[in-house]
């Protein structure tokens, strides 16, 4: 969904392999969204023939962690601090990128509502990364419109 938006600008993603037969207690509609914002973000906020890298991994026991890492210009601490504030575009608000300063907001809270938690590192001159972290569960929990494993299953 973001691949488009990543070749408009020669930025190159890669989803490195993980472990497939991890499940996050998630609301599937509510992660897409999450994923997208934070990938839309780290495509916008980064350098032209930037990178962006996602990593699954298991962060602790009962959690795994979806890690959204950029090349692009990173953000001191005290930027870090303000970004997930309403309507604070972090002094981008003349820039050229286009944003309303609410998307983290509520990707946090989207994050927050299904018991996950989300974080950023970032360094200057190097990049950010933010994470989000989710309850990990044994089995996928479908939804009761009797919607199966193969019903989700990437299609070619």
């Amino acid at each position: 969904m973001v691949e488009s938006q990543a070749q408009q600008r020669d930025i190159k993603l890669t989803f490195l392999p993980f472990d497939n037969s991890w499940f996050a207690n998630a609301d599937r509609t509510r992660l897409k969204q999450v994923l997208i914002n934070l990938l839309s973000n780290a495509i916008k906020y980064n350098r032209e023939h930037g990178t962006v890298e996602v990593k699954c991994t298991e962060s602790a026991p009962g959690r795994i962690r979806i890690n959204i890492k950029d090349s692009g210009a990173g953000l001191p601490p005290e930027k870090l601090s303000q970004l997930f504030q309403p309507f604070n575009r972090l002094s981008q608000e003349n820039g050229t990128v286009d944003g309303t300063g609410i998307g983290l907001v509520v990707t946090r809270q989207l994050v927050e509502r299904m018991g996950g938690t989300i974080g950023v590192e970032s360094t200057v001159g190097v990049g950010s990364e933010f994470w989000i972290e989710l309850i990990r569960d044994v089995i996928p929990q479908f939804a009761a419109d009797n919607t199966s494993p193969a019903d989700l299953a990437p299609q070619d």
